[in-house]
């Protein structure tokens, strides 16, 4: 298990990309614009713009802020906590 990224809420995904290029040192992806990292350390930084509204008019602004654990055994984590179905207390 090993945490996977980190998504940012931010304001302005342009002047946020440039701290963390600039004034932190990290590269950006070669593909996304909005996930950074270090060379050859994967792309930890996952900066989303807080500004997204559902098609009902709801903020989406909680979906921006989350981290994300690669596992490699969905059944090993719910053995883990115990869980009998790993959504079961999502619910």
């Amino acid at each position: 298990m090993r945490l996977h990224h980190v998504g940012i809420r931010v304001r302005n995904t342009e002047a946020m990309r440039h701290f963390y290029i600039m004034v932190i040192g990290l590269k950006p992806h070669p593909e996304k614009d909005n996930w950074l990292g270090w060379e050859g350390g994967g792309y930890p930084v996952h900066l989303m713009a807080g500004t997204e509204l559902s098609a009902d008019g709801r903020d989406h602004t909680d979906l921006a802020r989350h981290f994300a654990i690669e596992v490699e055994s969905l059944r090993e984590v719910a053995k883990m906590a115990r869980w009998q179905h790993p959504c079961e207390n999502l619910r």
